[in-house]
């Protein structure tokens, strides 16, 4: 039975934390904010992010989500590489396609502007972190002149390129987390029920 409670305080525990860590936080203005701004913690607004390269995709899947390089200038004209996750049902999936052909690289850049998403790159891949440095070393070296560039592990998924539509995105990602968080209330409820109902059953 105390094993039982641990787990119910657990499932209760992780509920919480859900709640607190899944809802959105207000936009950082990135190209007006240092380079290390975005650390995941907040989404972000941009005016340009220069799509320059594909380095890797999720694997096992018919159709599977795409990971781009992507860059944007900070207040101190610093270039920021960070990444890109494109999914195949997005509406960008198909105006980048040419970045998902094997073998392409810093073919002719795509400018897009809106706010995304953001959220640590550690978070969603394993391995990505290690591609992604590796692919922004190769855009560096690359590179013809000498102005200073920061590489910042976190990733964007696009939430819209109004207000409106990224507050209709949020709203659509809290109402998931909220289900989640519920159900697992519920969970922890039912448990703490069961175990009551046991003890009661051998006090009496």
């Amino acid at each position: 039975m105390v094993y039982g409670a641990i787990a119910a305080a657990l499932v209760l525990a992780a509920s919480l934390l859900l709640l607190l860590t899944g809802s959105r936080k207000a936009p950082v203005f990135a190209e007006f904010a240092a380079s290390d701004a975005l650390d995941g913690s907040a989404d972000c607004c941009l005016n340009a992010l220069t799509v320059l390269d594909r380095y890797a995709e999720e694997p096992d899947r018919e159709r599977p989500s795409e990971l781009l390089l992507a860059s944007y200038r900070d207040r101190d004209e610093t270039e920021v590489l960070i990444s890109l996750l494109v999914e195949p049902d997005e509406p960008l999936y198909a105006a980048l396609s040419p970045y998902f052909a094997a073998g392409e690289s810093h073919i002719e850049a795509a400018i897009l502007s809106g706010y995304f998403f953001c959220e640590p790159l550690n978070r969603h891949n394993k391995g990505a972190e290690e591609a992604f440095g590796a692919d922004a070393d190769a855009y560096i070296a690359w590179r013809t002149d000498e102005s200073p560039a920061y590489r910042n592990p976190v990733v964007l998924r696009f939430a819209g390129d109004t207000e409106a539509a990224y507050d209709a995105a949020c709203q659509k990602a809290n109402r998931g987390t909220v289900i989640t968080v519920v159900v697992l209330f519920a969970l922890a409820l039912a448990c703490g029920v069961r175990l009551f109902t046991i003890r009661e059953k051998k006090a009496a």
